[in-house]
């Protein structure tokens, strides 16, 4: 009868040190799991960094250009040299074809202005002045990395269908509202990709190519 809960408090002791040693193993099966996952995503990010993707395509090189920004500041290729940045063709007054790519473009500046320069171009330039372009800046609040660039009709002409192929196969001229592309440009001011403005995956494909560039100008 004495022996008895001597007997409970031994079995007790015993599920006691059982349920420890469950935990111990739990926790260390946990552990092991989690160095499993964390090696597999270091790796994983280790070898997307050194993979070796075919580099951009070169589709000619901007013509040198002076103009002015959204400030007066005159605007000529050199400052842009080494930086990557993207390109469009714009009218303020154009409605909804601008408005969409002026937003896409938004987005950019917004998330990813550290990496990028963004240059928008206006193909109306006689009524897009500095001080329109100042307004239109204020409205999609862009930041001093993005420059809007107006000037005489002929230089922006000859920049926008000469520079930027702004054309047909033909040579014919296209209207601003056909135009809807963005330009990626390097460096060294060659156009090294197109993409579709008005495209939902524009901006994703945009920081891809751009992240192509830039490990390849780290090596």
């Amino acid at each position: 009868m004495s022996q008895k809960p001597a007997l409970q408090k031994e079995s007790g002791m015993s599920k006691g040190k059982r349920s420890k040693g469950k935990q111990r193993i739990r926790f260390l099966a946990a552990g092991v799991i989690m160095v499993a996952l964390l090696s597999f995503w270091f790796y994983s990010w280790r070898s997307s960094e050194s993979k070796d993707v075919a580099p951009l395509p070169f589709f000619g090189r901007v013509p040198d250009f002076s103009l002015v920004d959204q400030n007066n500041r005159v605007v000529t290729l050199k400052n842009l040299q080494g930086q990557i940045w993207v390109a469009d063709i714009v009218s303020t007054r154009n409605g909804d074809s601008s408005n969409i790519l002026t937003s896409r473009f938004a987005e950019l500046d917004r998330d990813f202005k550290e990496k990028l320069r963004l240059v928008t171009f206006t193909l109306d330039p006689g009524y897009d002045t500095a001080l329109v372009l100042k307004k239109y800046a204020q409205e999609y609040e862009a930041t001093d990395h993005w420059m809007f660039l107006t000037g005489p009709k002929r230089d922006i002409d000859n920049l926008v269908f000469n520079g930027f192929h702004l054309h047909d196969s033909d040579g014919k001229q296209r209207m601003l509202g056909q135009y809807q592309r963005f330009a990626v440009v390097d460096g060294d001011g060659f156009i090294r990709g197109y993409y579709d403005g008005t495209s939902n995956e524009v901006v994703q494909n945009i920081l891809t190519d751009v992240g192509s560039l830039l490990r390849r100008a780290r090596r």
